[in-house]
């Protein structure tokens, strides 16, 4: 029988991703007779075990060096084990790059740093473990999607925080941590409770309107988010967060969580949990972006009319998706870089135009016709090169009233026909 599973084992051998899944589909694309409904069913979690003692024959698995974990209704996902060795009973992966074993260091020490002082903040071993261990081992949770993201973690600027976090952010519709959604991990000042949650910057909000008025903003958007998800979260739920700590960026953040899920670092759960947690609140943070954030319905409609698109709600949608790529400033620095400042639509430069006044006044248009963005989870990844294009402001404006915002040749015959 071992040589029927060997076709996995073989691709598995193949990879180097730290954690990968796979559809029961493709794994059966992968044997020549289709795995038992043994693999599928209740009796999943069995089949899908990691002792050697067990079958051994249908475990190329651990001979690749991963242990498996049953994804029901899914399929089932690899984890990489340190040092790729076969593990003689059942295991939970805490390697040293483990997230569970990550997180409990984390949890552990960082108490420990704020009560040490501020004295000792500068090249902590902490701090480290914050801005870089942890966002590595988050990175390697969310897999082949990790370039839509950037994660990045803070435990304070010259001093340590009482609220240290490590947040999510899509590079697509979000630079900042101060405004907008994201996904975030959130521990407590006693460092024994940490949050997954989709939650809202409330930096900029507070610093415009105060503690009071912020609150009551940020409780107000999580709620319309939270209705426009409806029931589409079922590990992550309306929580209650409590940090412990009554300063205002803590309960801000209590004020500002949409859906989340509550750990108690002394009991966390495995990495296989932990990981689907993530990606359930990946999948929630690109829905809730899709469905327009907090935005009114009757907003989300105007804000496309305002600029020359009028429309049903679901293609209003995808404009509000469309148009907070294209603001992203980070897509505009790398397009410019490598398509340069010239209007693909009209051929002509600004500053050509305008003087040095217009030098490097150009925008980054994203080609994707509205009718190919889905509002749902799936996952926007951007090539500089491919997925945008230069337009000076002008032809910009008019491509967007264009039935196919992808058309820039028929926006330059448009331009060939008037100058004509």
């Amino acid at each position: 029988m071992g040589l029927k599973y060997d076709p996995l084992g073989i691709y598995l051998k193949q990879q180097t991703a730290q954690i990968i899944e796979l559809s029961f589909d493709q794994i059966d694309e992968m044997l020549d007779d289709p795995l038992p409904d043994s693999a599928k069913n209740r009796y999943g979690p069995q089949f899908w075990s990691n002792p050697l003692a067990y079958s051994k024959t249908r475990r190329q698995w651990l001979d690749a060096g991963y242990d498996a974990f049953f994804l029901r209704g899914f399929g089932a996902r690899f984890v990489r084990r340190a040092g790729g060795t076969p593990v003689e009973a059942e295991v939970t992966p805490a390697s040293s790059s483990s997230i569970r074993s990550v997180f409990e260091a984390w949890a552990a020490r960082y108490p420990d740093a704020v009560r040490a002082g501020d004295a000792t903040f500068a090249g902590s071993e902490v701090l480290k473990l914050v801005t870089e261990t942890v966002p590595a081992v988050v990175r390697a949770a969310i897999g082949s999607d990790i370039e839509k993201y950037r994660v990045k973690g803070s435990a304070g600027q010259s001093q340590w925080t009482h609220t240290p976090w490590v947040a999510v952010l899509d590079l697509a519709t979000t630079s900042t941590v101060q405004e907008g959604l994201y996904v975030v991990y959130l521990l407590s000042a006693d460092g024994q409770r940490l949050y997954l949650t989709l939650n809202q910057g409330c930096t900029t909000l507070y610093k415009g309107v105060g503690w009071g008025d912020a609150a009551k903003e940020l409780q107000l958007r999580a709620a319309k988010v939270q209705s426009k998800l409806g029931k589409s979260g079922r590990r992550l739920k309306d929580i209650e967060v409590n940090l412990g700590s009554k300063l205002w960026r803590a309960t801000l953040y209590e004020k500002g969580q949409i859906l989340g899920v509550a750990y108690d670092t002394r009991a966390l759960p495995d990495d296989a949990e932990l990981t689907a947690d993530l990606h359930e609140a990946l999948a929630l943070y690109d829905m809730a972006q899709k469905k327009g954030g907090w935005a009114a319905e009757d907003e989300i409609i105007k804000e496309a009319a305002n600029d020359g698109v009028n429309t049903s709600l679901d293609e209003a949608l995808k404009y509000r998706q469309h148009r907070s790529i294209e603001r992203q400033s980070n897509h505009a620095a790398r397009v410019k870089k490598l398509q340069g400042t010239r209007c693909k639509g009209c051929d002509r430069d600004m500053v050509e135009v305008y003087g040095e006044i217009g030098k490097g006044l150009i925008h980054a248009h994203h080609l994707t016709p509205l009718s190919k963005l889905a509002v749902t989870a799936e996952p926007v990844k951007l090539d500089a090169l491919k997925d945008f294009a230069v337009l000076c402001p002008n032809c910009h404006a008019i491509i967007h009233r264009m039935e196919d915002v992808g058309d820039v040749a028929g926006l330059r015959a448009l331009v060939r026909r008037e100058w004509a």
